[in-house]
């Protein structure tokens, strides 16, 4: 089961996809995560009273292109996130909402969502008192865990929402991103 930490903000990227089962979220990790964790998904040895005993503390970093760099004690693994390109010719209005969003500090890397509950309520919350013109457009988007109180929001033309509404979905299809997966998000 593979987990992604950005230090930087020394939160989890992505919540353990067995928690369902577990119903502990770093059950893997003897619920240390921040220095017991097993970045590959490869560990299943369990040594000792504490248990997992070949999980070695990383450093985990994502890269301005993109690859997230995670090393551990004498291994080392890059994953490329998958990138939302949003195309700022197409979509002139929601891409300087998100690049302005980005510069003053939102994040860059965002973890999908699918609980439909969980959307609206970040919708909701975003948006609540938006009284710009057009259609109140938020960074990050709803249908991330990142989404909601704090987003950055601004009115954009209808027709470019429907865009990102098409452009979202294709690209959640295309690369087959579910609930707790992590992408990238790019202004070009």
């Amino acid at each position: 089961m593979n987990r992604y930490y950005d230090p930087t903000t020394d939160e989890f990227l992505s919540i353990d996809p067995d928690v369902a089962a577990t119903d502990q979220p770093y059950v893997f990790t003897n619920d240390n995560p921040l220095n017991a964790e097993d970045p590959l998904g490869l560990s299943w040895e369990d040594f000792g009273p504490e248990g997992w005993g070949l999980i070695n503390p990383i450093a985990f970093d994502i890269g301005a292109n993109g690859v997230a760099n995670v090393a551990s004690e004498g291994a080392q693994a890059s994953v490329e996130l998958p990138t939302l390109e949003v195309d700022s010719s197409k979509m002139p209005n929601i891409s300087e909402n998100i690049r302005e969003a980005i510069e003053s500090g939102q994040p860059s890397v965002l973890t999908r969502t699918e609980d439909p509950v969980q959307i609206r309520v970040n919708r909701t919350t975003a948006c609540a008192g938006f009284c710009g013109e057009g259609s109140p457009d938020e960074y990050p988007f709803a249908s991330t865990a990142e989404g909601g109180e704090g987003a950055q929001v601004r009115g954009v033309p209808i027709e470019e929402q429907r865009i990102q509404g098409a452009v979202l979905k294709n690209f959640y299809t295309k690369y087959g991103i579910h609930d707790g997966d992590i992408f990238r998000v790019v202004v070009k």
